[in-house]
């Protein structure tokens, strides 16, 4: 009882055994409790046995209210413990909010800043584009010049091959006169006594003779003057398909389609990634669309080396192979 008036009645939702003693209690306080001295059970116990038993169940009762408390208490600082938790976790979500925030606008900042950046690299690459259009043209300049110079070289030589058989032709009939005319002297040296009437005629020959050495040396002097100019042409466009040729092997272009050679200008992103890691990752994405478009087979189009140029124009001034 003294336990019970300290302590309180429990809530109906703690232990569902306190609250019977606790309805037990309140009957037996009703009905009042009698003096050992007049009190009898009816079977011969007295009343005031029956009362130490029951101080005894409501003890027993009491101390497993005492028990349940405990355990409400323990569950209660557990749920203290993790309403401070909350609360700390809380604020920690408040501040990765905050930071998130911070980075989000430091992003925006940044996006403008590369919007900024690339529409300056746009008109960079613009005039890059007429840069290499300019260029292209040269090239297909020297080009056809050097198919003017070839068709030319052709016909040189072919005039040099016609006045060579000409030549050897008039050697052949030089060599017969020549032949001839041994044969008219030694047939004039014999009969010389006799034939002294004739001796006008031997020196006609001779003067022929003479006229047709001398036409063959101005012959041989000029086709040594066309050899000579033949030599010159061929010497020039020697020279202008060096350095076509030179022009060619700077650039990562195949020498024997006149196409870009994508795998050489990979080789070159690659080599050259670390000397330009801003533009390393957009070289690559224009290789994979090259790709695309030489699967198409539109490589030669002026758009797409137009583009080339604009594109990896810091890597066509770099030699394509130790000089």
């Amino acid at each position: 009882m003294a336990f019970l008036l300290r302590h309180g009645t429990p809530d109906d939702g703690r232990d569902e055994g306190v609250t019977g003693v606790s309805g037990a209690m309140s009957e037996w306080l009703r009905l009042g409790v009698p003096s050992e001295s007049d009190a009898d059970t009816g079977d011969g116990t007295p009343v005031s046995e029956a009362g130490h038993d029951l101080d005894r169940a409501l003890t027993a009762r009491a101390e497993a209210l005492a028990q349940g408390e405990h355990r409400l208490g323990a569950q209660q600082s557990e749920l203290a413990l993790e309403r401070e938790r909350l609360r700390a976790r809380s604020k920690v979500l408040d501040v990765r909010e905050a930071a998130l925030a911070d980075r989000e606008r430091e992003m925006a900042d940044g996006f403008e800043g590369e919007a900024r950046g690339l529409e300056e690299e746009r008109v960079e690459l613009e005039q890059l584009r007429a840069g290499l259009t300019t260029n292209a043209q040269v090239l297909e300049g020297l080009r056809r010049e050097l198919e003017a110079r070839a068709s030319l070289q052709g016909e040189v030589e072919e005039q040099v091959g016609r006045r060579l058989a000409e030549l050897e032709e008039r050697e052949a009939e030089l060599a017969q006169r020549h032949a001839e005319a041994d044969a008219r002297t030694e047939e004039l040296d014999r009969a010389q006594s006799a034939l002294a009437g004739r001796e006008a005629e031997v020196n006609e020959v001779a003067v022929r003779h003479e006229a047709a050495g001398r036409e063959l040396a101005a012959g041989e002097a000029g086709l040594e003057r066309r050899q000579q100019h033949v030599a010159s042409i061929g010497a020039d466009l020697d020279r202008r398909e060096q350095d076509l040729r030179e022009t060619i092997e700077s650039l990562p272009i195949d020498a024997a389609t006149y196409h870009w050679d994508l795998d050489e200008l990979e080789r070159l992103v690659e080599q050259n990634a670390s000397s330009y890691p801003d533009r390393a990752g957009s070289w690559r994405w224009y290789l994979q669309y090259l790709r695309g478009i030489e699967a198409v087979g539109a490589m030669r189009r002026r758009e797409v080396s137009a583009l080339i140029g604009e594109v990896f124009e810091p890597l066509l001034d770099l030699p394509r192979r130790p000089l």
